[in-house]
C-alpha cells in the first residue's frame, strides 16, 4: 500500500527486496530443477519458500518471484531483431 503522496510505502508496509544477479541465477536454477516430492511443478509460493530456505533472502513474495522469472517481451515480427533474414 502506498502512502498518500504515492512516493513510498505506507507506515507498516515495506518494499520487496529484489535478489541480486547471483541470487536470481540460483532462483532460475531452482525453478528449472525437478519439482518437490509430491508436486507436478513448482508454484510461485513453493519457489518463494525455497528462496528463504536456501537463505538467498530473508523473505520474498510469490509475486516478486513471478516478476523475476517472467520472460522479457519480444517483438518477434520486427525486422531488426535478427530472427528473419531478407
Amino acid at each position: 500500500m502506498l502512502s498518500r503522496s504515492g512516493l513510498g510505502p505506507a507506515s507498516g508496509a515495506s518494499w520487496t527486496v529484489r535478489l541480486d544477479g547471483k541470487q536470481e541465477a540460483h532462483l532460475v536454477a531452482v525453478a528449472c530443477s525437478p519439482a518437490p516430492e509430491g508436486r507436478v511443478r513448482w508454484t510461485w509460493q513453493l519457489l518463494a519458500n525455497k528462496v528463504v530456505e536456501l537463505e538467498l533472502a530473508d523473505s520474498i513474495s510469490p509475486e516478486t518471484v513471478r516478476q523475476m522469472l517472467k520472460k522479457p517481451s519480444l517483438n518477434r515480427g520486427r525486422r531488426r531483431n535478427g530472427a528473419y533474414r531478407r
